[in-house]
Parts: structure tokens; sequence; C-alpha cells
């Protein structure tokens, strides 16, 4: 009974070193490879990331070359004809009884040399200033103004208005304008002025090319002065 005992003893030593024989084997020899396997699905695509923060500027680029220019535009159209220098009340027409100013019974630019005699109803206009500066023997001092053009022979002495500060009146109604037959002096910048008058200028024709005036100040020890602008319509 011992031997056989031992001898499955020794019998299942045996088998157990085969066993492990047997798997260290599996271990150290690989089988051969499977056969690949079929691709998985597509996963679902992720969300978009947010913006990125935007760069800077970039700097400006150089100015291009100027193109080439355009083609010529249109011709405008025609301006309108200018009046005639004789033509004293721009009606286009020569008016024999009004605008043949030197007699020859025709209406040309042999009318139009100066001196021209100033018509009916034209205005005319300039300016005037002096300074008085005492001590004078006399208590005033002259300022005078000359028209463009002399008045016809025959008319009369302008009636003289002193408008001090520019004021106005129907007569004087503003800088540059004046009723007929009225001399406007529109005195807008004054200083110890007390009045005006005519002076040497109405005797004889002298008032048909011009004016003087005596400017008398409101104190004659002290300094004064005028700056005014005179109208004047032939009547």
């Amino acid at each position: 009974m011992s031997s056989s005992g031992g001898l499955a003893k020794a019998l299942s030593v045996v088998a157990v070193l085969l066993a492990v024989v047997a798997l260290a084997i599996n271990f150290v020899v690989p089988g051969p490879q499977g056969a690949a396997g079929t691709d998985g699905t597509n996963g679902t695509a992720g969300a978009d990331g947010t913006d990125g923060t935007p760069g800077a500027t970039g700097a400006t680029g150089a100015t291009g070359a100027t193109g080439a220019q355009g083609p010529a535009g249109p011709a405008g159209a025609d301006g309108t004809n200018g009046t005639h220098c004789w033509d004293l009340n721009q009606n286009g027409v020569p008016d024999v009884a009004t605008e043949d100013l030197n007699g020859d019974a025709v209406v040309d630019v042999f009318d139009c040399a100066f001196p021209a005699v100033a018509r009916s109803g034209m205005t005319m206009s300039g300016s005037l200033s002096a300074r008085y500066v005492p001590p004078s023997s006399n208590p005033y001092f002259l300022v005078a103004g000359s028209y463009p053009m002399p008045l016809p022979a025959g008319t009369s002495v302008p009636t003289l208005e002193y408008r001090p500060g520019g004021t106005t009146t129907g007569t004087c109604p503003g800088i540059g304008m004046a009723a007929p037959g009225t001399l406007c002096i529109y005195a807008y910048n004054t200083n110890n002025i007390a009045s005006i008058d005519f002076g040497g200028s109405v005797s004889g024709n002298s008032y048909l090319y011009g004016f003087s005036l005596d400017v008398f100040p409101t104190v004659g020890t002290n300094p004064g002065w005028i700056i005014a602008n005179w109208a004047y319509t032939v009547p």
C-alpha cells in the first residue's frame, strides 16, 4: 500500500509540473494576431469654441498712386449779356431822350465818355472823414466830398440833412440811400461834434460837382472827429 501511494503522489507532482510548464509556454510564445475589428461610429461634433480677442488694428497702408485724369466736362451755358455803358436805365434799348449824352442824336459808346452827367433818379454815395485839432483860430473844420459825375445844370442846391449816430428818417432812410434832392450825412462815428453846415460849395455852380461842409465842435478847445457816409439822389 505504501509503494502504490508513493507512485500516485509522484504522478500528481509530475502532472502539476506539466501544467506549470504549459502555462509558462502560453505566456512566453504569443498566439497569432486576431482579425481587426470594425471601426466604431463617429462621435458627435463638439460645440464651437468662443471667439478669440480681436487683434490690434494694423498700420495704415501707403497712399496709392494718383489715378488718371478724367475726361473734360461739358461746356457750361453762355452767361447773360452785360449792360451797355450808355444804358442808364438798363432796359437794353438806346433811349435818345435820356441816354444821348453828347447830343449827336445817336446812343453809342461816345455817350459813355467821362464826365457824363448824372441822370434823374441816380443815387450816388461815398465816405468822408476829418479830424479837428485845437487850438484853432476858427472854431470849426472842413470836410468835403465829390460826386462821381456832375449834376445836371439847373439842379437845385441839395437839402442838407445831418444824421448823427447814423440815425434814419423818411428822407434819409439808411446808409447809401437818400430821397431825391437830399444830401444825407450819416455820421456813424463822431467825437465832440455839435453840427454841420454847407461851406463854400454852394456858391456859383460848384455844388454840381461836390460839396464841402463846415463841421462845428461842441467844445472848441477839445479835439474831435467825424467819420461818415454821404448819399445823394438826383431829383
